[in-house]
């Protein structure tokens, strides 16, 4: 992907359906007309506060759960903090894979544990 593009969003409240299958998201609202990637899942670094932390990124609908509207939130790995209102920054540094409808929320557990594997690793 090159150098990272940053993209500046606020944390909002979603539906909190990834907390309850072990992958909780900052569900992002783009602030202004920064980049965004085509869909799909991402390895990415997100900026909180002057801080930075790994994560990744999901960008489009939640086809699993039939999902209507495009969405951009992002796991943020070994990181337990409120930041509902918060503006953020994330940066995208490459991408993992296309978004995909799985036949169960196991199968999407299992991908996402493979996704972030690929995202830690990630040099």
């Amino acid at each position: 992907m090159g150098a990272p593009l940053p993209s500046r969003g606020m944390v909002v409240h979603g539906n909190a359906r990834g907390r309850t299958i072990g992958y909780p998201t900052a569900n992002l609202v783009l602030l202004d007309r920064t980049y965004m990637p085509a869909d799909g899942v991402y390895v990415v670094d997100v900026e909180i506060q002057r801080q930075k932390y790994r994560a990744m990124a999901s960008v489009g609908k939640n086809v699993t759960f039939d999902g209507e509207e495009a969405r951009f939130e992002v796991n943020i790995f070994d990181f337990n903090q409120d930041i509902y209102g918060e503006t953020v920054m994330v940066y995208w540094l490459d991408r993992i894979r296309d978004m995909t409808k799985f036949d169960s929320v196991d199968q999407l557990v299992d991908r996402l544990k493979a996704d972030e594997e690929v995202a830690r690793n990630w040099y």
